[in-house]
């Protein structure tokens, strides 16, 4: 896991009327710092937390490390991976993309060409809190067949094998150990193709090439 970035979390504790009670002075006083109150509210709730004590009411902003990891999963052309995890809970972000090549900062030309040597792929940012990377694997094994050698549907060659590529030994272990159990349970016609290796370089196409198929409502067929 990493780092993110360190950000404002929106916090939304309940905020109570004034507690002061015997502090308070005097009714007119009490009546000054409920309204003082009740405009703050309006101006900053959801955004700050507010802590009446006594005769002052204090603001603070409540600063929250999230922690997300990356995982790197090529399966045919990256459009169709981007569509299958577009909507899925807890991925933070998806960029298409390539890896797993001799050549840096490869052009979709010489990626589609096969001669770089790079699977098109996507990098998946998530929330380990709400998808772990099991469950990722389980959706990325069933949208592409992963029997299928250099091939998925019309897509052939090299650049669109299966591969994950792991950011640790957590990663590589779950990756083997759903690889076997897929082969265990003899669900695709042959065994299981998918390449399990370490993540390296990853090159970012184009911003055309990013959710492309979403934008454009276009839909693709797969063949065994």
């Amino acid at each position: 896991m990493f780092m993110i970035s360190t950000i404002t979390q929106i916090v939304k504790n309940k905020i109570t009327d004034c507690p002061c009670g015997p502090f308070c002075h005097s009714f007119a006083e009490h009546q000054k710092r409920q309204s003082i109150l009740s405009a703050t509210k309006k101006k900053h709730a959801g955004n700050y937390i507010i802590d009446n004590h006594h005769f002052a009411t204090v603001f603070y902003k409540k600063e929250v490390s999230m922690k997300y990891a990356k995982a790197i999963l090529a399966g045919g052309n990256f459009w169709d991976m981007q569509n299958t995890f577009i909507r899925v809970s807890g991925i933070v972000s998806i960029q298409a993309g390539y890896t797993g090549g001799r050549v840096p900062n490869p052009t979709y030309m010489e990626v589609a060409g096969g001669r770089s040597g790079h699977a098109e792929a996507v990098e998946l940012v998530f929330n380990p809190e709400q998808i772990s990377y099991e469950q990722i694997l389980d959706i990325f094994f069933s949208a592409h067949n992963p029997a299928s050698l250099n091939r998925q549907g019309p897509d052939i060659g090299p650049q669109y094998r299966s591969a994950v590529f792991y950011f640790d030994n957590t990663q590589k272990q779950i990756a083997l150990k759903k690889i076997a159990f897929l082969n265990a349970s003899k669900k695709f016609a042959g065994p299981v193709v998918t390449e399990v290796n370490p993540a390296g370089p990853f090159y970012p196409a184009a911003p055309y090439h990013q959710h492309r198929q979403l934008h454009r409502g276009e839909t693709s067929c797969r063949l065994s």
